[in-house]
């Protein structure tokens, strides 16, 4: 009996440590990533994305474009609206050529949380850079229990998988339960996926072709 007591605590330690090991891990890979951005200038990639409000859901890929402070350009390459680009202004609204014959003659302008430019999940221009997806975890960090879930191979690239799980659904945005895949090398984000509390995927984000201070262009940010 004393044996058996001895090894069910063994295996408690053992398992806090490893918990509290991930989470300091994890909290020192988000420190690394912000300053990998905070080295940045500018970058671009193709985002593969996916919403969904419970009723409607949409997978969208684009060709992203951001460059600091906080300029971003959206092209869509699949999904609807296909050939539809999008521009964040300074002013913090967005404007639209939609990849239409006839309606491409205009453009549109709306503000940068409007339904019409966001996602299912409010999600727009202005909160779509790694930037803002670092902060906004920072800010979880200890409103979250985290487990390092292992290594993978992804694209090429070695990345490290970390699941995380909410303790107040109220402050992580009615989010459950999220998997990041973090670049181990770069410390940049490659993928994440996030659910509710019925474990429905809710939203996802997949980074590929990565390219970081290329020098892009003004014009990059204003012109259609």
């Amino acid at each position: 009996m004393k044996l058996h007591t001895c090894l069910v605590l063994l295996v408690l330690i053992f398992s806090g440590s490893c918990a509290s090991g991930s989470e300091n891990d994890y909290e020192a890979r988000l420190m690394k990533m912000k300053s990998k951005f905070d080295s940045i200038k500018d970058y671009s990639c193709t985002f593969e994305s996916y919403s969904s409000n419970g009723e409607k859901s949409a997978s969208v890929t684009f060709k992203y474009f951001f460059r600091k402070p906080k300029s971003v350009r959206m092209e869509i390459l699949k999904g609807k609206y296909s050939g539809t680009t999008l521009l964040l202004q300074k002013d913090n609204t967005v404007r639209v050529k939609v990849g239409m014959i006839i309606v491409g003659l205009f453009t549109f302008t709306y503000p940068a949380d409007h339904r019409y430019v966001c996602d299912y999940r409010g999600n727009g221009l202005h909160n779509s850079d790694f930037g803002y997806f670092i902060e906004e975890h920072i800010k979880l960090l200890g409103l979250t229990s985290v487990r390092l879930a292992g290594e993978e191979e992804l694209d090429g690239r070695k990345v490290l998988v970390y699941e995380l799980l909410s303790k107040d659904l109220s402050k992580s945005r009615a989010v459950a339960k999220e998997t990041i895949w973090i670049d181990k090398d770069q410390d940049l984000l490659i993928k994440y996926r996030q659910y509710d509390s019925s474990g429905q995927l809710i939203q996802s984000g997949y980074y590929k072709n990565i390219k970081i201070n290329s020098g892009l262009s003004t014009s990059v940010f204003t012109d259609f």
